[in-house]
């Protein structure tokens, strides 16, 4: 199963400045064009259930997730419970340095297609990589430096 990996680093910023940011998931369509529609559709105790419609190539994917949000450590844990694939699921995780917030997404993921897998799992690697760094130059609206 691919594991899909985006670094970047927000220079001035802090994680605790970030994280409420990057938690806010109904504010991602109106800050970045990867994601089309979004919304909660439970929440209790630090746990989301959210369902999301984003740009994949030429058409949308959708899906629902259970999202755990643990602001103590600045990261965001999710796991798709419905969807277009078979297995998506990962994290967000928030971290200082002395002059910058470094911000690691990490997901695995299976389309769900094995004789297709070679030439499907490149594609939906890089569109997931170009829409997390679309969320992330839209969220945040300043330098963003991507590894």
């Amino acid at each position: 199963m691919p594991l899909v990996e985006v670094l970047a680093k927000a220079p001035g910023r802090t994680a605790a400045q970030i994280y409420p940011i990057l938690c806010d998931f109904e504010r991602y369509p109106e800050h970045c064009e990867a994601v089309r529609s979004m919304r909660v559709t439970a929440a209790d105790d630090g746990k989301t259930v959210s369902s999301w419609e984003v740009n994949f190539q030429r058409g949308v994917l959708r899906w629902t997730e259970e999202d755990r949000f643990s602001p103590e450590t600045h990261s965001i844990h999710f796991q798709q419970i419905e969807g277009d694939v078979d297995t998506f699921a990962g994290e967000w995780a928030l971290h200082d340095t002395d002059s910058e917030c470094v911000i690691r997404f990490s997901a695995h993921f299976d389309m769900g297609i094995p004789g297709l897998r070679e030439i499907i799992e490149p594609i939906a690697e890089q569109a997931l990589r170009d829409n997390i760094r679309s969320i992330l130059n839209g969220l945040l609206r300043g330098p963003v430096q991507f590894s």
